[in-house]
């Protein structure tokens, strides 16, 4: 089936403690998981290690194509935001992608506020005058670039200090269909659930920190790996 369409496994009992607990619940004999999860990835299924990771890359399933490759593209608001997503994708097994130069001069024209590397700070010179406009802006340059196969984006929304407009963000999520991207929001609670609403509307999955959306992106981008492996087989 996996090799066909993604498969995600969550399995209880992984450790000691939990294969006992498991046992005494079912009755039956745990496995040691050392040998399920050779045979798990054997098979070319996707593992959760949590309710968390299932529930995150079942969500990513559910509103993505399946990435191209495994280079990333992250658009933020904050150069520490920025290096925790950049920690995360190397820990997972992505690669920040490097932008073309068409794309790093569409950049600088368009956005004077940003530091133009990946991952893209908007603030690093200044704040913008319009965030959610510079969001829309660098999303329309890295999803046609050819290098970037999947895209986070780092979305702070409030406002007392930025317009907000839910026609932009739904344009966010419109441009972000060119390549499968997802979003985590943060600031004020009810422009961030409203903002959450109208991305996932629009076909783009908020989640709820940037190393799950990250973590969702990797497990995706696997599935894509099992799949040619399977079609050659």
């Amino acid at each position: 089936f996996a090799r066909a369409k993604p498969v995600v496994v969550l399995k209880s009992g992984r450790t000691g403690f939990g294969a006992r607990a498991a046992a005494s619940h079912t009755g039956a004999v745990a496995n040691d998981d050392a040998v399920f999860d050779v045979a798990v990835r054997q098979a070319g299924l996707v593992r959760a290690r949590d309710l968390e990771e299932f529930l995150d890359v079942a969500k990513a399933f559910s509103y993505l194509p399946t990435p191209r490759g495994n280079r990333v593209a992250v658009v933020t608001y904050s150069g520490g935001v920025g290096a925790l997503a950049a920690d995360a994708c190397a820990d997972l097994g992505l690669e920040l992608a490097t932008f073309s130069p068409p794309t790093a001069d569409a950049l600088r024209r368009s956005l004077p506020s940003a530091r133009i590397v990946n991952p893209l700070d908007l603030f690093a010179v200044a704040p913008p005058a319009d965030y959610s406009d510079e969001c829309l802006k660098a999303l329309e340059c890295v999803t046609q670039d050819a290098g970037v196969d999947c895209v986070l984006l780092c979305l702070m929304v409030s406002r007392h200090v930025w317009q907000h407009d839910t026609g932009v963000v739904a344009r966010m999520a419109e441009v972000g269909r060119a390549r499968p991207a997802v979003a985590w929001v943060i600031g004020d609670k009810g422009v961030v659930e409203e903002t959450g609403r109208v991305l996932e509307e629009h076909g783009m999955p908020v989640f709820l920190s940037p190393e799950r959306a990250v973590r969702a992106l990797a497990r995706h981008a696997h599935s894509r790996r099992v799949q040619q492996r399977g079609a050659t087989r």
